[in-house]
């Protein structure tokens, strides 16, 4: 897999998916979509950096967790 690969649906993008995989109708939707951030979306971005080869590749799967990461506390301090 290429570094583009790993870095294509990450970040903002990813944020993007998980929030139109959550039903609307879900009572608990922030919630679901912060638990979903946090164990699934920042775990993939986290563990994708082993898999990177490239260090720009690195340093934007950085910014890119950096981002998700304000984005969780944001939403939490929201909630």
């Amino acid at each position: 897999m290429k570094d583009a690969d790993l870095l294509d649906e990450t970040g903002a993008m990813g944020i993007i998916m998980n929030v139109i995989n959550i039903k609307k109708s879900d009572t608990n939707y922030y919630r679901s979509l912060l638990d979903k951030l946090k164990r699934k979306e920042l775990v993939y971005c986290e563990e994708s950096m082993n898999k990177l080869f490239t260090n720009t590749a690195q340093l934007i799967m950085k910014d890119k967790i950096q981002f998700i990461k304000s984005f969780i506390n944001q939403l939490e301090s929201e909630i």
